[in-house]
Formats: structure tokens, sequence, C-alpha cells
């Protein structure tokens, strides 16, 4: 019986570590999310901006750096 309650407080243990884990992984997530989502936005903004004025080369460079928050980059040319 002692080792049933042992087991059990063990997993009780584990259990809590790994929601622990969890919701730290969670928030991580959320605060990189925030960050690119935040970058994205200016990266679109120069894009107008540029576009508006009629800098092409200000514009490829903004789109470029936009491109890098989707981890890939572009095989196009323009």
């Amino acid at each position: 019986m002692q080792i049933v309650i042992r087991s059990m407080l063990l997993l009780g243990s584990f259990l809590t570590i790994v929601d622990s884990a969890r919701a730290q992984v969670l928030t991580w997530s959320v605060t990189v999310n925030h960050h690119v989502n935040t970058n994205r936005a200016t990266d679109f903004e120069a894009i107008g901006q540029a576009l508006s004025s009629g800098d092409l080369a200000s514009a490829q460079a903004a789109f470029a750096k936009l491109q890098q928050t989707f981890g890939q980059s572009s095989s196009s040319s323009v």
C-alpha cells in the first residue's frame, strides 16, 4: 500500500512539473508571436510608405525583411 501511495505522490509531482513547463512554453509562444506580429505590421507599413513615395528599392528591402519573419527566403526575382 505504501508503494502505491508513493507512486501516486510521484505521479502527482511529475504532472505538476509537466503542467508548469507547458504553461511556460505557452507564455514564450505568445510573447514570440506578439513580437513577430508587431514586426510584420511595421514591415507592412514600411512597404506601403516606400511604395507611396515611389521608392522601389526601399520597398524591396522592407519586403525582404518581412519575408524573414516567415523563416523562408524568396527564390523569385523582381
